[in-house]
């Protein structure tokens, strides 16, 4: 028996352990709604505790060690971009799509995104009780993710010609993952479908290129502390 990863999880999982890791990086750990720091030891810290870039150690060796086989942890690196807080604009967040698909969990920018929108589809379904005296009641019943990506067309970037080489396909030739990163640094990941809605434009433009993530089941939101 071994240990379970969450899907977009780094490292392989093994007996008590996670390896596979790269030494010198700094990691922190998901497991059961609580966030732990990895200590350089390769062991988890106190659940809660810091996991900003400055207060990690970096891991020496290679693996993650003493956790609790059959149960699911999802490992992800932090470095020492910004965080940042108040107010922002759009363009300090940051994206990437899977290229593999659904396999492994490298997530990968389409460069010259011009924009970014998420909206969160909610399906509400509404009754009207008898001991109401006619006032209706309501409850949500279902969600779902859309995150809209306007841009233009960049041939030879490796995650613009991903997206563009989706655009004819059809069946799970259009399933990958998508990872976004907030300027605070929480990360929302989730298995999507990618629909290319546009391509091209006026004879005078630049080629442009319009695509959207569909949530495919539910996301993973995780607070970076």
């Amino acid at each position: 028996m071994a240990i379970l990863l969450a899907l977009g999880s780094l490292g392989t999982a093994g007996t008590t352990s996670v390896t596979g890791l790269t030494s010198g990086k700094k990691y922190k750990v998901t497991s059961s709604g609580f966030v732990f720091p990895v200590l350089s030891g390769g062991t988890l810290g106190v659940a809660g505790s810091s996991v900003a870039y400055a207060d990690l150690d970096a891991l020496v060796g290679t693996s993650i060690t003493g956790l609790t086989d059959g149960q699911v942890y999802l490992v992800q690196e932090v470095t020492s971009a910004t965080i940042r807080s108040g107010v922002n604009p759009v363009n300090a967040i940051t994206f990437g799509v899977n290229m593999a698909g659904r396999t492994g969990s490298t997530f990968t920018v389409v460069k010259d995104a011009v924009s970014l929108s998420i909206a969160i589809n909610g399906q509400i379904e509404e009754w009207n009780p008898m001991d109401q005296a006619g006032w209706g009641r309501k409850l949500m019943t279902a969600k779902s993710l859309s995150v809209s990506m306007g841009g233009k067309r960049n041939y030879g970037d490796p995650g613009n010609d991903y997206v563009a080489g989706v655009a004819l396909k059809n069946g799970q030739d259009c399933n990958s993952q998508m990872q976004i990163t907030f300027p605070n640094g929480d990360t929302l990941m989730f298995d999507c479908i990618i629909n290319v809605s546009s391509l091209g434009g006026e004879s005078t433009a630049i080629d442009a290129m319009e695509w959207e993530a569909l949530s495919d089941g539910a996301p993973t939101y995780t607070p970076l502390a």
